[in-house]
């Protein structure tokens, strides 16, 4: 069942980013001043914020303006966030997908052919601990190049799943199962 939730959190999420560059979506955007203003965005190399449809006033956010936001998408309240990545350098804006003491975060991956049509979809896993605004490579939902050992190493914190993970009982593209086995069973053993 949670793997359903999981799948479909994706699908929304997919939705919501096909449409960013279409039109101003409603939004929760968190501030990093502290404040929280609600009103219209729309994503590009900046976030575009306007107080209503209707508004002139165009306010543009990058990273070092805004922790991320809140989308609304068809009822569903879609979380980005941005998150650093130390081997990137910079900071990028994520779909925060499932929170707890490890938070899960995707990063949508198209790839196009020469028509510029969809030929694939993958998503990049990323995970962060919480209050933490960095965010480590974890794998794709193909699978990892890297292979299980920068998860065991993230993980190793937890025995239990330490070993299943090691053993093969989760796969390394099951970043959605790994997360929450390790938010609702491990203490930091």
């Amino acid at each position: 069942m949670k793997r359903i939730i999981f799948i479909s959190i994706i699908l929304i999420t997919n939705l919501a980013l096909g449409q960013f560059n279409t039109a101003f979506k409603p939004a929760k955007v968190f501030l990093k001043s502290g404040d929280t203003i609600n009103g219209i965005v729309k994503v590009g190399t900046k976030i575009k914020f306007k107080t209503h449809q209707d508004s002139k006033k165009i306010t543009k956010y990058t990273p070092d303006d805004i922790y991320g936001f809140d989308l609304l998408v068809k009822r569903k309240i879609i979380k980005y966030r941005y998150r650093y990545l130390k081997e990137k350098d910079k900071s990028i804006l994520l779909s925060h997908v499932i929170h707890g003491k490890v938070n899960l975060f995707i990063d949508e991956i198209r790839l196009n052919d020469a028509y510029n049509r969809r030929i694939d979809l993958s998503y990049k896993f990323y995970v962060g601990r919480d209050n933490d605004s960095l965010a480590t490579y974890m794998s794709t939902n193909l699978g990892s190049f890297k292979g299980r050992k920068p998860v065991m190493e993230y993980f190793k914190d937890c025995t239990s799943l330490y070993a299943k993970i090691e053993s093969g009982l989760f796969k390394i593209s099951e970043m959605d199962e790994i997360v929450e086995y390790y938010n609702e069973n491990c203490n930091s053993e």
